[in-house]
């Protein structure tokens, strides 16, 4: 707690938007216009193993907090409206494998962590998770990521074995 009071005391007006627009970017509402722009903009091969990620970590994280059944902070630190257990942290988790995924496709991984890093803060700044619930948000979320990518390149090794016996 003594983490949200300290990014707290910095609560301009400005700082507050600006944490609640980035914690916006980890709302499930989001990641289907994230789909959607990957889809029509980059690469639509990348939707269906992207898509898959997405929901398998959404439910995983629907069950371990129904799990763990981990409060959040109190209600008089929360800077907006948010319901349910707070561990792990749902933002920080699908952010990861979102963002982290994008960064092992473009090889490129500066800005996809600088935007996982700021939703997971945003989540404390705003005072719906303690910084712990965010942290295992994250990892939850590289361990599903890195299972995922593992799980994607077997079958993919696998389709292009098979498509070059036939």
């Amino acid at each position: 707690m003594n983490l949200i009071l300290f990014l707290q005391q910095f609560d301009y007006p400005a700082l507050v938007y600006i944490f609640k627009a980035i914690t916006l970017l980890g709302n499930p509402e989001f990641y289907f216009l994230a789909l959607a722009v990957i889809y029509f903009s980059w690469r639509k091969e990348e939707i269906a193993p992207l898509a898959a990620l997405l929901f398998i970590s959404y439910f995983i994280n629907i069950g371990l907090k129904e799990f763990f059944i981990i409060s959040r902070p109190p209600e008089e630190l929360f800077f907006i409206t948010v319901f349910g257990h707070g561990f792990p942290s749902g933002h920080a988790q699908v952010s990861m494998v979102l963002w982290g995924y994008i960064a092992w496709r473009l090889k490129s991984f500066s800005w996809p962590a600088l935007f996982v890093l700021l939703i997971g803060v945003s989540r404390v700044y705003l005072g719906v998770h303690y910084f712990n619930q965010v942290f295992a948000g994250w990892l939850v979320g590289f361990t599903t990521l890195v299972l995922g990518i593992i799980t994607i390149d077997f079958i993919k090794g696998k389709l292009a074995v098979s498509s070059y016996e036939s």
